[in-house]
């Protein structure tokens, strides 16, 4: 059974954090399938991916002009793949996509799977990219909305494995690589910040210590 996991990150940094942890589950032979208009932060989210698998993320770009670049990692290697171009299925079988699927020492990510219809198969992790909507103390621009969908003890797992404290402000827990961390979001940040201005805080010291 297929579960989903939904994540607001609010810049870059934060989409390569949780993408890193997902590459750290991966044990070889997944296919993650990104989906997401230009710009949604699908290469983005590949860098931080081969991170996780000990791939040098400063190789990862765009291979819209070689349809597949294969990267080798020190624990796992990346195929990383872009379908935008690919005309039919068919062409699937010029850069060797049954091949590079049946490596137990590989992972392979498709950026737009969706061309490829049925010929792409069940993936792994779906991962669904768009543009955020903005928050109090986040920029529109850099807030990316993450939906990934895998069976559900994987899910579980990741779930946990990005969580971090718990917010000061809400208590909901923050996420790997969170810019407002120890707060979920700049609105828990920001929320916390009126509560100095009004004097519901205040720095301990002197008379005020408790005995």
């Amino acid at each position: 059974m297929f579960d989903r996991l939904e994540i607001l990150s609010e810049d870059p940094t934060q989409t390569e954090a949780i993408a890193a942890v997902l590459g750290s589950f991966c044990l070889g032979g997944e296919l993650l399938a990104l989906r997401g208009g230009l710009g949604a932060g699908k290469t983005c989210f590949v860098r931080g991916l081969a991170s996780g698998l000990g791939v040098e993320p400063t190789e990862i770009a765009s291979p819209t002009f070689v349809l597949c670049a294969i990267h080798q990692g020190e624990r796992l290697d990346l195929a990383h793949m872009d379908a935008w171009r690919i005309a039919s299925p068919d062409e699937l079988e010029t850069i060797g996509f049954d091949e590079l699927r049946a490596r137990d020492d590989m992972v392979v990510a498709v950026e737009w799977p969706e061309r490829l219809g049925a010929a792409i198969g069940t993936p792994t992790v779906l991962v669904e990219l768009s543009q955020g909507a903005p928050v109090s103390g986040g920029s529109a621009s850099s807030l990316r909305h993450i939906a990934l969908s895998a069976r559900a003890e994987f899910i579980a797992a990741l779930r946990q494995r990005l969580a971090r404290d718990p917010c000061r402000t809400c208590g909901r827990p923050t996420l790997v690589g969170a810019p407002t961390a120890p707060f979920c979001s700049g609105r828990c940040r920001l929320a916390d910040l009126g509560a100095w201005f009004e004097g519901r805080h205040r720095i301990l010291g002197g008379d005020d210590d408790p005995e």
